[in-house]
């Protein structure tokens, strides 16, 4: 009788799901779902992943990512990028980004170098004939 009670024990506490389950493992291109900057007359959405996070002392490197929801054909990105940092309360920018492209909308940009700390805007622009066509403002505390 012990036996069956322990057998019954054992084999209902072994169909209990554990607390500490992994968890369902997220989607990598859950963030193309999403839209965390949008440019403002396109519709594009950007992200921002910072690779290397800057100091007072070293630049730093992040990568944008640029498309348009819901578009199939990613062939529409070919597009002029540019990035420039901006501290509006001082009413100046900082040194010169330089922005390589890695992919199809994905572009690195490096030798990212804030001059002092504060409240910092990341723009963003698609340009056309060195004519800026969409924007963004990414705000960057420092």
């Amino acid at each position: 009788m012990l036996f069956k009670i322990l057998s019954i024990s054992l084999i209902l506490v072994g169909c209990i799901q554990p607390k500490y389950a992994p968890k369902e493992e997220l989607n990598p291109n859950a963030e193309i779902k999403s839209c965390p900057h949008k440019l403002s007359s396109s519709g594009k959405c950007v992200s921002l992943d910072w690779e290397v996070l800057p100091t007072e002392e070293d630049f730093g490197q992040f990568l944008i990512k640029i498309w348009q929801p819901n578009l199939a054909d990613e062939s529409e990105f070919v597009e002029d990028v540019s990035v420039f940092l901006w501290m509006p309360s001082m009413n100046h920018g900082s040194s010169p980004v330089t922005i390589k492209q890695v992919d199809i909308g994905t572009y690195r940009v490096n030798d990212v170098f804030f001059t002092m700390p504060g409240e910092w805007e990341i723009h963003i622009q698609l340009k056309n004939n060195n004519e800026v066509k969409d924007q963004v403002a990414i705000p960057f505390t420092f």
